[in-house]
């Protein structure tokens, strides 16, 4: 079934696995028309810049900022509209539904990644200091190559070596991982090996009260929670 807002609900349905376990795995995240809107009109890589460090390492691309939304010269407008479905009133009051808490919530903003070879994620736990354990990260596979492992999927692992995973997506087309900065398993991925590559937008919903005492709400939300 298709959600009006682009993102199918898949997403709702995996709500009771998100709560007992601190994450979930959404397969054919967005309806297949705005999926296709993204992957087929993916920016090229002369709009990324990669971002390099001992841990972390792949390549950051268009984005919609904290404070406005901004259309990169250059890019496909139909590329964002997977963008314009993620910031949208109806989706941050879904997640909000999907988290269970009664805590509303919104995001500030997405952004595209682009994993290659020689990318990577070593396993860690987000920083928690300024927004608590509410967070929830969304991290959107828009196309990638198989195996997952291998291709810069995002996996869950018991510490921080690859050594004890917890979950490996089986697919990095038109999937999503959803995941609680609350939650104790760490995140990452090896480095992606020759001719491998995963596209992904990532985005997170924070605590409405603590985005607005920020100043960096994207969108309205849409009150308080039901």
């Amino acid at each position: 079934m298709e959600s009006p807002v682009g993102i199918s609900t898949n997403f709702d349905r995996q709500a009771e696995h998100f709560r007992a376990n601190g994450w979930a795995f959404i397969t054919d995240f967005f309806n297949p028309e705005v999926h296709e809107a993204v992957r087929a009109n993916w920016p090229s890589l002369k709009c990324f810049r990669l971002k390099g460090d001992p841990t972390k390492s792949y390549d950051f691309g268009p984005n919609w900022s904290k404070r406005s939304r901004q259309f990169l010269s250059g890019v496909n407008q139909q590329f964002y509209s997977g963008f314009s479905s993620l910031v949208s009133a109806e989706f941050a009051q879904r997640v909000t539904d999907f988290c269970g808490d009664n805590r509303s919530r919104a995001t500030g903003g997405p952004t595209a990644v682009w994993s290659r070879h020689g990318s990577h994620l070593l396993p860690h736990l987000d920083d928690m200091s300024k927004f608590e354990s509410s967070v929830v990260n969304i991290i959107i596979f828009v196309e990638g190559s198989s195996p997952p492992i291998q291709s810069g999927g995002t996996s869950l692992f018991r510490d921080n070596t690859f050594d004890q995973p917890l979950f490996i997506p089986p697919s990095l087309n038109n999937t999503a991982l959803v995941y609680s900065t609350g939650s104790e398993f760490y995140h990452g991925f090896p480095m992606v090996r020759r001719r491998k590559f995963s596209k992904r937008i990532v985005l997170n919903f924070q605590p409405v009260d603590l985005l607005e005492s920020e100043d960096i709400l994207t969108t309205q939300h849409s009150g308080s929670a039901r």
